[in-house]
């Protein structure tokens, strides 16, 4: 019966129906006919899945990242980081990644951050020689950061599967993101010295103060986020709705670049995108009670413990299976339905619960830019107006320098644990 129910889901989505439809009919199936559930109940758990003041924050997020772009705090944010080192042997390389990583601090979502600083980044760096195909890759694997570093929404899903505390993982993914955002530094530095990609003039201190006194209200908001949450001030939710006043406000009164269309537009955008993930998050968590009924987690813990997996290894195939995942299926069904699976086994082999979010964290990076799935590579496609492959082509390089920051993530666990050992342990 279990069998049937997979192969429900695999041919629906063969067939082209959307993720959340096939899991939810094949999990309905199981539900109904392997587990004796009455069909009006069904409904009720999916709505109850959802039924989370944690998960609010993600619309929040979404929000406040769509309002950062559209009324102007991105592109001075780009702007102060270009003043400050776009004069460099690939410059403009190093401000993309610095913006990417600074506006991850505020959005939450990789798709944002990459649409938030391509915008800016991609034609600036066709202009000055870069290949467009570097451009576009750069920013999609840049992009990825939004992620790892706090908030992040794929965090947020996380902690409500695990109920671990969300500050807590949030905190875990400062260094790492550092670390990873260290790499691709280093990636787009050595190929534009090997392509002979150089930066522009230097801009003089006069303007680097204008720079920064312009971007100020829009650097202020990962203090307001952060400060706030790890000040005891606001749950992560509360300050993903205050971010999106702040948001608001400084769009709307200080950069004057906020209009009602373009806020309308945000909102229409914001609960759209919202529904997806719902609607994903209610099919998964269904499939995942189904799973769980069956016993699945409780039997694959008792395969690691039979063959005697140690640690290393188990991640190293946990590794292996993300990235296989990522190349075919949406992230957050990736991060809903194995997540009950892998979870109960990590206090069999001694690992830190924390310390395996952000290796998913990473893993879920690698499956926003690899195709044929990748979702930062469709939006980047979209907002340059370039093929798919062309995408594809630019973001390789990153890919396999991403592979290396993940197993150095997996296996040297101090950076993703140390923040948290210090404030919490």
């Amino acid at each position: 019966m279990l069998t049937v129910g997979i192969l429900i889901i695999i041919l629906l989505l063969l067939a082209g129906s959307p993720i959340f439809m096939s899991m939810a009919a094949g999990a309905s199936f199981l539900a109904l006919a392997y587990m004796g559930v009455p069909l009006n109940t069904i409904p009720q758990v999916m709505f109850a899945s959802i039924d989370s003041f944690s998960l609010l924050s993600i619309p929040f997020f979404l929000l406040c990242g769509i309002l950062m772009t559209a009324g102007g705090p991105s592109r001075h944010l780009v702007t102060f980081f270009d003043s400050l080192v776009g004069h460099f042997p690939g410059g403009l390389g190093i401000v993309t990644v610095l913006s990417c990583m600074f506006f991850a601090s505020i959005s939450g979502s990789s798709p944002a951050t990459a649409i938030a600083v391509g915008s800016v980044m991609v034609p600036s760096m066709v202009e000055l020689g870069y290949d467009k195909r570097f451009s576009m890759g750069l920013v999609c694997a840049s992009g990825t950061l939004g992620i790892l570093i706090p908030p992040s929404i794929p965090m947020i899903m996380y902690a409500s599967i695990t109920e671990l505390s969300i500050p807590r993982v949030f905190l875990a993914g400062f260094l790492p993101g550092v670390i990873l955002g260290g790499i691709l530094i280093t990636t787009a530095v050595v190929i534009s010295v090997r392509k002979k990609y150089g930066g522009h003039v230097r801009k003089t201190w006069a303007e680097r103060w204008k720079a920064f006194k312009t971007a100020l209200p829009a650097l202020g908001m990962p203090i307001l986020i952060l400060g706030g949450i790890y000040g005891g001030i606001f749950t992560p939710t509360e300050a993903a709705a205050v971010s999106c006043i702040y948001a608001y406000l400084i769009s709307r009164f200080i950069y004057r670049e906020l209009n009602r269309e373009k806020l309308l537009k945000a909102l229409k955008e914001t609960a759209q995108a919202s529904a997806m993930i719902f609607l994903i998050i209610c099919a998964a968590i269904l499939l995942g009670r189904v799973l769980t009924f069956a016993q699945i987690p409780q039997k694959f813990a008792g395969l690691v413990t039979g063959v005697k997996l140690n640690p290393y290894l188990f991640l190293l195939g946990v590794n292996i299976i993300y990235l296989i995942m990522g190349c075919l299926i949406e992230t957050v069904t990736i991060i809903y339905v194995t997540v009950p699976i892998f979870y109960p086994v990590l206090g069999l082999l001694g690992i830190d619960p924390i310390h395996f979010a952000i290796i998913l964290i990473v893993n879920i990076e690698l499956a926003l830019i690899t195709p044929p799935v990748g979702i930062n590579i469709y939006v980047m496609s979209g907002a340059c107006k370039e093929p798919f492959e062309r995408v594809v082509s630019g973001v390789i390089p990153f890919v396999i320098t991403m592979i290396i920051g993940l197993f150095i993530i997996t296996y040297w666990p101090g950076p993703s644990l140390l923040l948290d050992k210090m404030f919490y342990r």
